[in-house]
């Protein structure tokens, strides 16, 4: 049974099937003892949510003038 716990997106170039990138983020919470003081004096004891970027993918090869206009 899946459990939806991340969101892949995935870019490529308008009108190409090639994958030039991706990327995952998922929602996750951190603890208020393991925020820095300044954070911590104004959430209380309460966790607090935050988007985490979960895997990133980028395709390294150059993009030509070519492909950028095809």
């Amino acid at each position: 049974m899946a459990a939806n716990m991340a969101r892949v997106f995935v870019v490529n170039q308008y009108s190409q099937d090639e994958v030039v990138a991706y990327y995952a983020w998922c929602m996750s919470s951190v603890r208020a003892p393991e925020l820095p003081n300044r954070w911590r004096r104004s959430v209380g004891r309460y966790s607090q949510p935050v988007a985490l970027l979960a895997r990133l993918g980028v395709d390294l090869r150059p993009l030509t003038t070519s492909t950028l206009s095809s």
